[in-house]
């Protein structure tokens, strides 16, 4: 092969190695935003949990795709997925309501526009949540109150604790009766109030865009490097 033909031979390498270069760094700096952002998930939230701190996702690009992504898992399982419970606090506006909110909303308990917020009474994590175990029994003794307006201490429901009311005008929301002395107690576990908006606090995009800026370059170069390596160039 003449000089000429092993120039040509190498610029076609290198035409069709670029795509491949461009998608290795691009999903490289993805990977960089995701980290960012858990950082970030860090600092401007309340002791977050694990679950949130590993809510993002990466989608790699390709030499036929040349996008990649950092966005936060759509599927959760038993619980609310990451990327309707932290949408607002991207966007800003309302939160969508939780499962367990979804659940007396279906039910009729919980109105359209309102969500539960959990009282000092309320047993919670060391992440400041209620357990499964305290929705399990909350959902199973409202399931023996018919509606929200049937107080009448049926057995099943005294003895489970837990009830839908407002009683003595103290607030509407979940209650929990309990013995006290020789007779019985109510203490406010959730109260039923009107959704707030919240102000944007995660500054997402934001972060994408400087790790963009700042370490693409750096991977597209170490990704042309090691192809030219490896071609010997």
């Amino acid at each position: 092969m003449d000089e000429s033909a092993f120039r040509a031979a190498m610029d076609d390498i290198g035409q069709r190695q670029v795509p491949y270069a461009t998608a290795t760094a691009l999903t490289a700096t993805a990977y960089r935003g995701m980290a960012a952002t858990v950082k970030e998930m860090e600092r401007v939230f309340d002791r977050p949990t694990r679950y949130t701190l590993n809510s993002l996702r990466v989608s790699g690009a390709n030499k036929t795709a040349l996008v990649a992504t950092v966005e936060f898992r759509d599927f959760a399982g038993k619980g609310t997925p990451a990327a309707k419970y932290i949408k607002p606090q991207v966007e800003g506006g309302p939160r969508g309501a939780k499962k367990f909110e979804g659940k007396l909303m279906h039910a009729g308990f919980l109105g359209v526009g309102h969500h539960l917020v959990p009282t000092k009474a309320a047993p919670l994590d060391q992440y400041g949540n209620p357990s499964r175990g305290q929705y399990a029994r909350i959902l199973s003794a409202l399931g023996a109150q018919t509606t929200k307006s049937d107080n009448s201490g049926a057995k099943k429901v005294r003895d489970l604790g837990y009830f839908w009311g407002n009683p003595h005008g103290m607030g509407a929301g979940i209650w929990q009766r309990f013995r006290f002395g020789h007779g019985w107690a109510l203490k406010p576990m959730f109260l039923d109030v009107r959704t707030p908006a919240y102000r944007k606090r995660l500054p997402f995009a934001e972060v994408q865009g400087r790790v963009v800026q700042s370490y693409f370059p750096e991977e597209f170069a170490a990704a042309v490097q090691r192809i030219a390596a490896k071609f010997g160039g």
